[in-house]
């Protein structure tokens, strides 16, 4: 039940939550927060609602049939900024302003909603019809980004259930399992909350989903004596450690996303839709992930430490399980016999192999 002094996370983290943006421990935090929130699960429901209505309007037939505007198109940035006076004191939240947007501009290009000019300007030609076929790649063979998985008698593909669950942010991390049978893909997700599982159970329609929760495993033992956490270098702070961590945790969810795809499909013989599809979703992992180490590289800058010298030459999978090691030393509190120094200094050389 929401709270009037609770603090609600804003429309932009539900945002982030949804497309898989938040790191981990911001994300499990926005999570438990909404599990308890009647006001923010609804506010989560109501975006997931409008993403679906727009793709809907998006993959509806209307689109590959746009006709050509009736007249030369004028020039709207005096229209825009009148509108923008006029609405200042009524801003909308950013994301219904998005996909607000979206819908106007799908319109407009569907001959839906035309201005009239008042004045000629330059002709805007249409671009040859080899360039559209090249930019535009069959509608099979495109990953969806989220809702619905596509309407197929045979039910969908291992790569298409995973496709969908890649649009949402769900192959990073999250106890989510694919299961292909002979009776179709199952979905299986272990110990979510009901408004994730919702998203999920929704991204991956026409698959079986199931959720499960996990046995409680009885402690064995007594506690052992308490060891000290090892002080996070340079005295830089819990806050600043915090950061360093969760940014690590994204860097290994992309990592491990990868690793998950090459050990299932390594050698299998795909279709030619399927294959486009992982590629994609490989790409996407290895562009996430280069653009993940950037930043934290950019983050540690202020420590002032250089990066070691030479070359790793270290697998993607070996890069990442010593950027966590030395994350876990240096911020976390794990026990290392290296100084800080030499922490932060690995830690940038390991991040720079993984920009690669």
């Amino acid at each position: 039940m929401s709270s009037p002094n609770l603090q609600h996370p804003d429309e932009a983290d539900l945002m982030r939550l949804l497309d898989g943006e938040l790191a981990g421990r911001s994300a499990r935090e926005i999570r438990s927060h909404i599990e308890s929130c009647w006001q923010c699960r609804r506010d989560l429901n109501e975006m997931q609602s409008a993403i679906d209505a727009f793709l809907r309007f998006r993959e509806a037939s209307i689109l590959p049939q746009i006709p050509p505007p009736p007249q030369s198109w004028p020039d709207l940035r005096g229209r825009c900024e009148d509108l923008d006076l006029a609405l200042a004191p009524r801003r909308l939240p950013v994301w219904r302003m998005a996909i607000a947007a979206g819908l106007i501009g799908m319109a407009a290009l569907a001959g839906v909603i035309f201005w009239r000019p008042a004045a000629p300007v330059v002709e805007m030609k249409p671009a040859p019809v080899e360039v559209q076929k090249k930019s535009a790649p069959p509608a099979a063979i495109v990953p969806h980004a989220r809702g619905r998985l596509p309407e197929a008698s045979a039910g969908p593909t291992e790569i298409q259930v995973l496709a969908a669950l890649h649009g949402i942010g769900a192959d990073l991390g999250e106890a989510v399992e694919v299961i292909a049978g002979q009776d179709g893909i199952l979905v299986r997700a272990t110990a979510l909350d009901p408004a994730r599982a919702a998203v999920i159970k929704e991204a991956v329609r026409g698959a079986r989903f199931e959720t499960i929760e996990p046995k409680a495993v009885a402690a064995e033992g007594e506690d052992g004596p308490a060891v000290l956490p090892r002080p996070v270098v340079f005295g830089a702070g819990n806050d600043f450690a915090n950061v360093v961590i969760d940014e690590a945790d994204a860097i290994m969810a992309r990592a491990h996303g990868l690793g998950q795809l090459s050990a299932r499909f390594s050698g299998a013989k795909l279709a030619d839709g399927d294959a486009l599809t992982l590629r994609r979703i490989e790409d996407d992992h290895r562009q996430a992930l280069r653009r993940l180490a950037v930043q934290l590289q950019k983050l540690l800058a202020p420590l002032q430490v250089p990066e070691a010298p030479g070359e790793l030459k270290l697998s993607m999978a070996d890069a990442a399980r010593e950027m966590d090691e030395l994350v876990s030393a240096g911020f976390g509190g794990a026990p290392s016999t290296r100084t800080d120094a030499e922490i932060v200094s690995r830690l940038l050389r390991v991040l720079r192999e993984l920009e690669r």
